[in-house]
């Protein structure tokens, strides 16, 4: 595979498609979201309301097979990105829970 572009990340991303949740600032009621991709700092979402950069979300990924405990954490909104999909949140992991 040709890079056309420096990868400037520090952590390779896994394309990583899964059903997932997510509430703003660990309240409220919880939002279905679907997984896009996944590394070691961060993941990226989509989701159907935009959310502002900076906003906090506590997030779930629960697998499909219940072989491990679902992926709980507390993650930054970095980026938004529109598309013919959607709207996709590049977020970064604040904690994990």
């Amino acid at each position: 595979m040709m890079l056309t572009e420096p990868e400037l990340r520090d952590f390779r991303r896994m394309n990583q498609q899964a059903p997932m949740r997510f509430r703003l600032g660990g309240e409220g009621a919880w939002q279905p979201a679907e997984l896009a991709d996944l590394s070691a700092s961060g993941l990226a979402m989509r989701v159907a309301t935009s959310l502002p950069v900076g906003t906090r979300l506590w997030v779930e990924v629960a697998p499909e097979l219940a072989l491990v405990p679902p992926l709980t954490a507390t993650v930054e909104v970095m980026r938004i990105e529109r598309d013919a999909a959607g709207l996709l949140l590049g977020c970064r992991f604040l904690e994990m829970n």
